[in-house]
């Protein structure tokens, strides 16, 4: 438009020049310039010489009152005045023949815009200036929009922190926003101008092509994710939403949702996790409603026998069917810890023992020679390298993640093969710490491995949750072997990680080591050995509800040279230490009807500050356990317990400062 204005301007301009006659022909004049909106003027010595009718309704003046009596000058801003002045003397000059942009003022007032096309002319005989003037205030109202939409566009695509590429339909990159350290090529200059293709690998490339494709011919928003390899960084994962921008033309936004996509792994693991929770605690729940009878009615099965056993002849034909009562007790007291173990609310002893003796332990088992006898094909290595192996610990719950763990290797493995047990000491930093989420500190790790054919993904997900199992019903397995080992770490602040593959599976078990100067080895030998008639007389109160576990532990109490009382209620035992003062409790934990343990010994510790007591429960709340033993009980005993592991809690009890 200002370059049809300009030509036509400057041919008219000529003709002013030449025709002054032309000016007296008013009418003819506005039939040919009003339409055009043009004002046209000359200025002789700083006056108007000549205005044009679109001059006046530009400014809001009659012919009258500009000619000969107003100056330009008149209609301009304060602040433009000089400037307005010195464009007037270079005009009558011939200097200045450009387009001038002025802010003039209308006779209300009102301040708008005009284009100023000037150059020098002569009138009357003198030197004046001819010139056009346009009002572009709708222009310039157009222009500073557009400008500010341009400024909110751009501050936007600055806000984003998403890479933004222009492409045109073949695939040629005309135009990019990103960051060097984002793009998959090393330099921005290695995309303008080049195409997708020259670019990105060949299979993400075609999915580019086939979003442009499908962009530029439905004109509606297509997005596609893909990953990308980059270069230091490893896999990306992104994600392109592209619209069309023009009619040949897109736009694609590209988001890196690396970040996003482990987010989104990590939630799932965490909902599979919850849901295997929940399934845990209805098994719990179960577990918990019957494990504490189950013990009670087993207490007798193991006590007794183990009794009877040592006031017989070892000679005696007795002999083997007790011991096969002791032991099936035993064994039917695992399955219920299994139990227990699945419910993570298991009352359980810790004690510091040293990992790889508690490996061989296992290794010289029954359980293991049973075993071997079956799979004699598979051979089982141990290699125990860690120096410090001491944990704080279940004995028996960390020799069952040892048992099963050997088990399920040896029955993965079809033919001959090899079941390797190992162990290591590892510093966990500030790195691995995040990596295996653990606690800085050092651990030591238990690693068992065979060169079975692996185990599926889809398994992997799904080992850990009760019941589940692969194995057939004539093989060994219940379903709760790797639910027992996942609770049992999850128990002792620790963490499994598994990794399988064709050439086999591997299991590796992080527990916190324990600094021991003792030989822990040593101490439980000596242990073993001390467990003879350790009493001289002592008075030991048993406080329990079922008569026939006071029965039991007064036996076994009597046996090991102390003397006993018992009582079926806490009330009752409180009431009797008032007259009868006793050097150790031996309290059951959960009582009905009446107080439980906890409250029992409460309310003797006040009438008795650091009363000596052993807390014995089949099952019960572990935080009841530890108020207990926080409030100045020595010990806790695992029903069903042996008299060997009786006698070993009294006489510590009792020699506890």
């Amino acid at each position: 438009i200002n370059t049809m204005f300009t030509e036509k301007i400057f041919a008219q301009q000529s003709l002013y020049a030449e025709q002054n006659a032309l000016f007296e022909s008013e009418e003819k004049f506005r039939n040919t310039m009003d339409s055009t909106l043009i004002g046209v003027y000359i200025i002789q010595n700083f006056k108007f010489q000549y205005v044009n009718p679109a001059m006046c309704l530009m400014f809001g003046y009659s012919k009258e009152e500009m000619i000969e009596n107003m100056s330009p000058i008149d209609l301009v801003v304060p602040e433009q005045k000089d400037q307005v002045i010195q464009n007037l003397i270079d005009r009558e000059s011939g200097k200045l023949k450009r387009i001038n942009d002025i802010k003039c003022v209308r006779a209300n007032g009102e301040v708008f815009d005009t284009m100023v096309l000037g150059a020098a002319t002569t009138h009357k005989g003198k030197a004046a200036s001819v010139g056009t003037m346009i009002d572009i205030t709708e222009r310039k109202a157009a222009e500073d929009e557009l400008k500010r939409s341009e400024n909110r566009a751009t501050a936007l695509l600055e806000a984003i922190p998403d890479m933004v590429f222009r492409m045109n339909r073949e695939g040629v990159f005309l135009d990019i926003k990103a960051d060097s350290k984002d793009l998959y090529v090393p330099s921005l200059d290695e995309v303008i101008d080049t195409s997708y293709k020259d670019i990105l690998p060949p299979d993400i490339a075609e999915l580019v092509k086939h979003q442009i494709y499908d962009t530029l011919n439905t004109g509606k928003m297509h997005t596609i994710e893909y990953q990308l390899d980059m270069k230091n960084q490893g896999l990306h994962d992104f994600e392109s939403r592209m619209v069309q921008s023009g009619e040949n033309e897109v736009t694609a936004i590209v988001r890196n949702i690396t970040e996003r996509k482990k987010a989104a792994e990590e939630n799932s693991t965490l909902e599979r996790q919850l849901n295997q929770a929940k399934r845990m605690e209805s098994i719990g729940l179960m577990a918990g409603g019957v494990a504490h009878d189950l013990n009670n009615i087993l207490s007798g099965i193991v006590g007794y026998p183990d009794i009877i056993l040592r006031k017989i002849a070892k000679d005696s034909e007795l002999v083997t069917p007790v011991e096969a009562i002791r032991d099936s007790g035993m064994r039917a007291a695992a399955v219920v810890e299994d139990l227990l173990t699945v419910a993570r609310g298991a009352a359980s002893t810790r004690e510091i023992h040293p990992l790889n003796t508690l490996i061989k332990e296992y290794l010289a088992a029954p359980e293991c020679t049973k075993l071997y006898s079956l799979h004699s094909n598979v051979e089982i290595k141990h290699n125990l390298n860690a120096s410090n192996s001491n944990i704080s610990c279940s004995e028996v719950h960390i020799k069952k993640c040892i048992m099963n763990l050997v088990t399920n290797g040896v029955e993965a493995i079809d033919g001959s093969g090899t079941v390797s047990i190992s162990t290591n000491e590892q510093y966990i930093n500030e790195e691995l710490s995040h990596e295996k989420d653990l606690a800085p500190g050092q651990y030591i790790v238990l690693a068992i491995q065979d060169d079975g054919p692996g185990i599926s993904k889809q398994d992997i997900e799904h080992i850990f949750e009760p019941f589940y199992s692969k194995k057939s019903l004539s093989r060994s397995g219940t379903g709760l072997g790797l639910t027992v080992v996942w609770n049992t770490v999850q128990d002792h602040n620790g963490k499994i990680f598994i990794e399988s593959s064709s050439d086999g599976t591997c299991f590796e078990l992080y527990f916190p080591l324990e600094e021991v100067f003792e030989d822990m080895a040593d101490k439980r030998e000596k242990d073993v050995l001390e467990i003879q008639s350790t009493g001289h007389g002592e008075h030991i109160l048993v406080v329990d509800d079922e008569s026939l576990l006071r029965d039991v532990a007064c036996e076994m109490l009597t046996f090991l040279g102390y003397q006993v009382d018992s009582v079926a209620s806490g009330e009752m035992a409180i009431e009797f230490v008032r007259s009868h003062k006793v050097d150790l409790l031996l309290i059951d934990m959960l009582m009905e009807p009446g107080i439980n343990g906890y409250e029992t010994y409460k309310e003797i510790n006040k009438l008795y500050p650091g009363q000596r007591a052993i807390i014995a429960s089949g099952y019960s709340e572990n935080k009841d356990i530890r108020a207990t033993l926080a409030l100045g009980a020595q010990n806790f005993i695992k029903k069903p317990y042996t008299l060997e592991q009786l006698a070993l809690v009294v006489r510590d009890s009792l020699q506890s400062q």
